[in-house]
């Protein structure tokens, strides 16, 4: 990261201002793979197509007087969006019975957030930028957190909410030792908990009940800093997700497997390698014959 200090623009730009600065980070990623699918959703596993994206993050934070903390963000994108949590590989659709490419997903995007906090907390404003603490499926504007010993606290609000999941919602968690919870819901009404518990430095265990599915979910996780494992089993229709993962002298290896309530079984093999100085050389594939092969760098 480089990081330049601007102390005396800062204190012409902010009246007051005890301190500020302003750092700059980046990251860019190209390769080679079969990653686009049809507008049908059917994955083309003889369209092997280039990606590239590149992006640069600038943060800016000051301090009064009085100790009041404020800042601001933001992140210039384009190019390619590799979405791996989507497992499908897709950095973009093309038309049906076609073959033009549809627009690139990250073309000409930006991304900012803006930040005062104190020893009352910490208020974040990110219009359409926050996620809701129970659903990311819905956006908010607002987001506040205030933290106490071992209890913390987050509410998020949408200014222009319409509807249900759109207007607020709220995460409370605690954790002292051992033991750990959390408590998850928005104005829907809708509720996750989950426990968890360190048995040993390597091996923990947690338990999550959903209200809205009535699913419960219990987890085991083993890390000892090389190897990694996760074994997930769900009270509906036996439906459970298998992960290991391997990591020694820069090297990291990672299997998933998943066996879900639709009866569709899902996997994906990822590999990578730490060249040092930022550059990471990664590759992964999928069920659905997806695959990537490329280069990540860190700035």
């Amino acid at each position: 990261m480089k990081k330049i200090l601007l102390a005396s623009a800062a204190s012409f730009a902010f009246a007051g201002a005890a301190a500020a600065d302003i750092t700059f980070s980046g990251s860019a990623n190209v390769g080679f793979g079969d990653l686009v699918e049809d507008a049908d959703g059917a994955t083309q596993v003889d369209d092997v197509e280039m990606y590239q994206n590149i992006s640069v993050t600038t943060s800016m934070s000051g301090e009064t007087d009085t100790g009041l903390a404020f800042g601001a963000s933001i992140t210039f994108r384009s190019g390619d969006d590799l979405d791996l949590d989507a497992g499908d590989l897709t950095i973009a659709v093309k038309d049906a019975g076609t073959t033009d490419q549809a627009s690139k997903p990250l073309s000409n995007i930006s991304f900012g957030n803006i930040f005062i906090s104190g020893d009352w907390g910490k208020l974040t404003f990110d219009r359409d930028g926050l996620d809701n603490l129970w659903d990311d499926d819905f956006s908010h504007d607002l987001m506040y957190e205030y933290s106490f010993d071992a209890i913390s606290f987050s509410m998020t609000y949408d200014i222009d909410g319409s509807g249900d999941g759109e207007e607020w919602s709220a995460k409370v968690a605690y954790a002292a030792g051992a033991f750990d919870a959390s408590l998850s819901t928005d104005d829907r009404g809708d509720f996750d908990i989950t426990l968890g518990y360190q048995i040993t430095s390597e091996i923990k265990a947690s338990l999550t009940h959903e209200s809205d599915s009535g699913e419960n979910t219990i987890k085991g996780v083993y890390n000892d800093g090389t190897f990694n494992a996760s074994l997930a089993i769900s009270d509906t229709d036996s439906e459970w997700d298998l992960g290991l993962g391997y990591t020694a002298n820069g090297i990291t290896i990672g299997a998933n497997y998943g066996d879900q309530d639709t009866g569709d079984e899902s996997w994906d093999l990822s590999a990578s390698y730490d060249l040092g100085g930022g550059l990471t050389v990664k590759a992964m594939t999928n069920e659905s014959e997806a695959y990537y092969v490329g280069l990540a760098m860190s700035f």
